[in-house]
């Protein structure tokens, strides 16, 4: 069950909230303490978030296309993270300094030198793209492209926009980061991709979504 090619970091079995274990799995997937393959898997999430943090001249393309820019308070989502984790009886400061309620999949360094290509079709056949809008980061210095995947309907987009998304998940990433998130109010679960610094070279790895167990692979 687990990809060799990376250290699959979160347990795969599902807590009594219905989130998905923080604990490191073993080589079939699940940490054994308290649960086993019996548990069965974590649920497959909802809606799949694809945050890609571009620079200023990407982003200015974007909005030319017709991407609208939206505006966020940082301040009240860390306010709303950190009660998101106490809901699920987890530490909202336990992986970084931000606030989470989420899982890790493949631990705190995430994956290094990734290509998005495969995931993106994989993601398409299981969901209808249905929203897409810039961000500003929170540090500031640059701007977060995101992706909504979900089934709800599933918008249009246009061939400038297209063209751009093609170009993303076909790019080599230096860092990506996959959270698995507990369900939230509504009880729907999301979990979320973040990918940062765009490189010019050969990727290492390709990243599977396995029904959102999440794997890699040699690219």
């Amino acid at each position: 069950m687990v990809n060799k090619v990376a250290s699959w970091y979160a347990c795969l079995a599902p807590t009594e909230s219905g989130g998905r274990c923080r604990n490191q799995g073993s080589e079939d997937g699940f940490c054994h303490n308290p649960h086993d393959a019996e548990s069965g898997f974590a649920d497959s999430p909802a809606v799949v978030l694809v945050k890609f943090n571009v620079n200023s001249d990407v982003a200015q393309q974007l909005e030319l296309a017709g991407i609208q820019r939206r505006a966020v308070s940082w301040a009240q989502r860390e306010v709303d993270h950190v009660e998101h984790a106490r809901e699920n009886s987890r530490e909202a400061y336990r992986y970084r300094e931000v606030a989470d309620s989420g899982v890790p999949v493949f631990g705190k360094p995430g994956l290094q030198s990734v290509l998005l290509l495969d995931l993106w079709l994989e993601l398409k056949k299981a969901y209808k793209l249905s929203d897409i809008h810039l961000l500003p980061r929170r540090d500031g210095k640059m701007d977060v492209f995101v992706l909504v995947l979900s089934h709800q309907q599933e918008m249009r987009v246009s061939a400038s926009v297209t063209d751009r998304i093609t170009r993303l998940v076909g790019s080599t990433w230096q860092y990506v980061h996959v959270w698995a998130n507990p369900p939230g109010s509504d009880g729907s679960i999301v979990h979320t991709v973040n990918v940062a610094h765009r490189q010019d070279t050969k990727p290492d790895l390709g990243l599977e979504f396995k029904r959102g167990l999440w794997g890699a692979f040699s690219a």
